[in-house]
C-alpha cells in the first residue's frame, strides 16, 4: 500500500512538472517564438491582412550556440501577390559561423503550401557580419510561415 502511494505521488509530480506549450490559434499578425534545446530557433508567424509583419517580436531573438541574433524582420508581397518574408541575422563572433535555415509556408487553414518545396539552406556569416535570409511563397494562398534556424553541424 505504501509503495502504491509513493508511485502515485511520483506520477502526479511528473505530470505536474511537464512544460508542454498550449496549442492555440495564431491570429493575423501574431508570432510565436520557440527556442528548442538551447541551440536554434523555431519561429511561427502569420502575416496580417495587408501582408506585412510586425518586426518587434523577432528583433533580438538569439541563437545561443552560434552567438547570432535577429536584427530585422519584414514582409511584403511580390508584384504577383505572393508573400515574401526577410530576416536579418547578425553574427556576434569574430570568426565565421554557419547555420542552416528552412522556411515552410501555410495557408489560412494551416495546411502546408507546396510541400517538399522547402529544402534546408546554408548561411555562412563572417565575423560580425549581418546577412539577410528570405523566402517567397509559391502561392498567394500562403498566409503563415515557419522559420527554423539551426547550427550547420546539427545532429538529431
Amino acid at each position: 500500500m505504501k509503495i502504491q502511494f509513493c508511485i502515485t505521488i511520483a506520477l502526479l509530480t511528473l505530470v505536474g512538472c511537464q512544460t508542454s506549450q498550449p496549442v492555440g490559434e495564431v491570429y493575423d499578425g501574431e508570432t510565436r517564438l520557440i527556442t528548442y534545446t538551447g541551440v536554434g530557433l523555431n519561429i511561427e508567424g502569420r502575416l496580417n491582412d495587408e501582408g506585412t509583419l510586425d518586426p518587434a517580436p523577432f528583433v533580438g531573438q538569439f541563437l545561443p550556440s552560434q552567438d547570432m541574433k535577429i536584427v530585422g524582420a519584414r514582409a511584403t508581397s511580390t508584384p504577383n501577390g505572393f508573400p515574401r518574408v526577410q530576416f536579418s541575422i547578425e553574427s556576434r563572433r569574430d570568426k565565421t559561423s554557419a547555420v542552416q535555415y528552412r522556411f515552410t509556408w501555410y495557408d489560412r487553414e494551416g495546411f502546408v503550401v507546396q510541400q517538399d518545396q522547402n529544402p534546408w539552406q546554408s548561411l555562412h556569416l563572417a565575423g560580425r557580419e549581418v546577412a539577410d535570409i528570405e523566402s517567397i511563397a509559391r502561392s498567394n494562398r500562403a498566409k503563415a510561415f515557419r522559420l527554423i534556424i539551426r547550427p550547420l553541424e546539427f545532429k538529431k
